[in-house]
């Protein structure tokens, strides 16, 4: 075997050993009796954290990204969290095997605490500092709470410029906590417009404003149409 060769083999067996231990370190934490628990029930109640990909709006892309890939003969949602860090329900052996092979999932376990309802969670307060605002375009939605207008929550108002500091808040009061996945009926997520209003972020009722210009438009026909009337019955007198 010349120095050639054994350079080249050298490397080869490096390269092996990096990629087994890529794929040993992005292998899932599994509790040991899930297997079991399958085998003998068909399904499971299981919770599945995600790897943190470093922002709240990254965690929640990759957990919507996760979900929708699950039938509901693989995995039964029951909650997701609110920041995009887990999400559990009832899964079956054929959801065990696709998510166990998922890179971006760091564990598979069996959930020993519960969630709240989404009127039991506190609200994220925003100041009025906060809302301050010149321009339209400085006004952002964000969830009141730590569930979203998608999982119970309600929604609110903040200027762009503080986001950052209102994901802190968020991570900090929320951490992991669970919400139940349906839509509120809150009056605050029917707002989907918002507005900068005498320096205040405020929402926009895009109903109401449509029908105040329908109404004018409405309002607007008829005087040109008295107008019209008038200037006919005028001109047969003549």
């Amino acid at each position: 075997m010349n120095k050639r060769t054994r350079v080249i083999l050298v490397v080869l067996i490096l390269v092996t050993a990096l990629l087994s231990i890529n794929l040993v370190s992005s292998q899932p934490e599994i509790d040991s009796e899930i297997e079991g628990l399958l085998e003998s029930q068909g399904e499971v109640r299981a919770s599945i954290t995600l790897v943190d990909q470093g922002s709240m709006t990254l965690n929640l892309k990759l957990q919507q990204e996760i979900v929708s890939n699950l039938s509901e003969e693989e995995f039964r949602l029951e909650y997701v969290s609110s920041i995009g860090r887990w999400f559990s329900g009832n899964m079956t052996s054929d959801g065990f095997e696709k998510l166990k092979n998922y890179l971006n999932i760091s564990g598979i376990h069996i959930p020993l605490q519960g969630t709240y309802p989404a009127s039991s969670i506190p609200e994220i307060k925003i100041t009025e500092t906060e809302r301050y605002c010149e321009e339209d375009s400085e006004c952002v939605i964000v969830q009141r709470s730590c569930c979203d207008c998608n999982n119970g929550g309600q929604a609110d108002i903040i200027n762009e410029k503080y986001i950052n500091s209102w994901e802190d808040r968020l991570r900090e009061r929320c951490g992991s906590l669970g919400c139940n996945p349906f839509t509120s009926n809150n009056e605050t997520c029917s707002y989907v417009e918002v507005k900068c209003s005498n320096n205040k972020c405020i929402f926009v009722d895009a109903g109401s404003e449509k029908s105040v210009w329908e109404s004018y438009n409405s309002l607007l026909f008829i005087a040109l149409t008295i107008i019209l009337i008038s200037f006919i019955i005028r001109k047969k007198k003549k």
